[in-house]
């Protein structure tokens, strides 16, 4: 069994997390952190003395979509002309929001932003991881921004819950990157593939500051002599890297280092090439004098004492049979402060059963637990059906939700499902729900646009709108776990905003001022109504 810790993985990359927060600012421009990122990107360039004008541009600290259409000509030009071009950006693309595909959507933006060129002035790399992600949108095949932000975000939260995993798991081989093994250390390590050889490109431009820039003029007489001394200074200082990133390496091992490689055999002479090259000459070990075709096992010993034990094997010989069986090990081995391996048991995962199709396929993995964005998404979703345990379809239907929002392991829909399942019934057996029940109409998850006096448009979508004899009624649902009262105010909070958007959006489009409420479907085990 093995566990893969995850590095900071592609969506963490600059060019990307630019492009989502360009997203998140799209689907709700009030989240200031995504607005925020917007403004502060390469493709606005608002400074930081900006944002803080911005911020306090009223009597107190003000939300910056809020902001952006105030005065501001006490800041300076360049801040002024970067909101214009946020405003004139805002304008052009809300409007797309949830009309077109997101992949359609991230490819507008990019040449609007015109952020191709801007990533020619950094690094080129960054065109691909680019494409990857119109790419990925485009499999996604989803239109609501929203959804994708969320597909994004269960993609994280899988590398985070791997990182973490690989900690607790009991008797599991680590793989991982030697970048993500800096600070740690294990009581056997495994180098493996050293004899892969990297790639060593040739620069049209050195810019170095031992030469200055340094051009290849690709002239029949040879490169400029300035030109040869940048590369030569460039592959060295390339080289002295390598040889830092193998420091770290072989130093994460406390008792045992293994260091695998391959020997290649042209015109009958062995040599070996990338880490294992330096490393076998610094052991005195030539493979075309030492290797003769035949198995070898060589003990040898350092000048600094440390004991080494070499072995060289054909292919397709059994190599761990030798090196790890200890009847096979060499005379002396108590020297070699050597303790057999004890065989790995497997581990007592859920999923040990699943076939190959049903693991990691999309989002969540196979953990025990399914991200409770899903079971929100199932709540919902059992609510715009009015689906509750009565229904005797419901856990089949549930299960349908969940495998198609990326639970394809049969134990994490079950949990899923199940969770759902309870949150509804609390709902069920709350007068809310009879009151709802019989109300004289009522719809569900209601999107909306609508003109602001302060602003183009506000758009948002409404859980629940119904109608009593008493009016009109707003319901948001939340299915946030919450405990005691400091956790309910922190959640009023930050949700008392929307609420309040939603109420005046009805108040504008219907002409009556709705009652607003949100419902609280796990707060200390229990429903809670709480009025906004």
């Amino acid at each position: 069994p093995f566990t893969t810790v995850s590095g900071s993985g592609f969506f963490n990359r600059p060019e990307i997390r630019d492009v989502l927060n360009v997203l998140g600012a799209l689907s709700d421009p009030w989240n200031d952190a995504a607005m925020t990122g917007l403004l502060r990107s390469p493709a606005f360039m608002l400074s930081d003395v900006g944002l803080v004008q911005l911020r306090l541009s009223g009597e107190g600290p003000v939300p910056l979509f809020l902001a952006l259409n105030r005065d501001h000509s006490e800041m300076s030009k360049a801040d002024r002309t970067a909101l214009e071009n946020t405003r004139a950006f805002l304008d052009r693309f809300l409007p797309m929001v949830d009309r077109v595909s997101v992949s359609e959507l991230i490819k507008r933006i990019i040449d609007d932003c015109d952020y191709r060129a801007i990533l020619a002035i950094t690094h080129a790399r960054g065109w691909q991881n680019l494409d990857k992600l119109v790419q990925d949108a485009q499999t996604s095949d989803l239109v609501k921004v929203r959804a994708f932000l969320q597909y994004v975000q269960l993609v994280r939260d899988v590398g985070v819950r791997e990182g973490e995993a690989s900690v607790e798991a009991s008797g599991a081989v680590q793989l991982m990157t030697i970048h993500k093994a800096k600070g740690l250390e294990f009581p056997v390590v495994v180098l493996a593939d050293m004899s892969r050889a990297g790639s060593i490109r040739r620069e049209p431009l050195y810019l170095l500051s031992e030469t200055g820039p340094a051009f290849s003029l690709d002239r029949k007489e040879g490169d400029p002599l300035i030109y040869r001394l940048a590369r030569m200074l460039d592959r060295e200082q390339a080289q002295a890297e390598e040889n830092r990133i193998l420091y770290v390496a072989a130093t994460r091992a406390r008792d045992r280092l293994l260091i695998n490689g391959h020997l290649i055999n042209r015109r009958n002479q062995y040599s070996t090439s990338g880490w294992m090259r330096p490393l076998l000459e610094n052991v005195k070990f030539d493979p075309d004098v030492n290797y003769h075709g035949m198995n070898l096992q060589q003990r040898i010993v350092t000048d600094t004492g440390a004991e080494i034990l070499l072995t060289v094997d054909e292919k397709g010989s059994e190599v761990q049979d030798r090196v790890i069986s200890k009847e096979n090990w060499p005379e002396n081995r108590e020297h070699f402060l050597y303790k057999p391996l004890e065989p790995l048991e497997r581990s007592t995962r859920d999923d040990e059963q699943e076939s190959a199709f049903e693991k990691d396929w999309r989002a969540t993995g196979t953990h025990r637990f399914a991200p409770a964005a899903i079971v929100g998404v199932l709540v919902h979703e059992a609510i715009r059906r009015w689906l509750f345990p009565a229904n005797n379809r419901q856990t089949e239907i549930l299960q349908s939700l969940a495998q198609e929002s990326g639970l394809v392991a049969p134990n994490q829909r079950d949990q899923a499902v199940e969770e759902s399942i309870l949150l509804l019934a609390r709902f069920e057996a709350h007068p809310l729900y009879k009151e709802i029940q019989g109300a004289q109409e009522k719809y569900h998850e209601i999107p909306y646009t609508r003109p602001h006096p302060s602003w183009r448009s506000d758009s948002g979508r409404i859980d629940l709108l119904y109608k009593t004899e008493k009016g009109w009624k707003i319901v948001d649902f939340k299915t946030d776990a919450l405990f005691g009262e400091e956790d309910l105010k922190d959640a009023l909070k930050e949700y008392g905003p929307q609420l309040q958007r939603y109420k005046e959006a009805v108040h504008q489009l219907l002409g009556e001022e709705p009652e607003t409420s949100i419902c609280f479907l796990n707060q200390d085990g229990s429903v809670m109504l709480a009025p906004v």
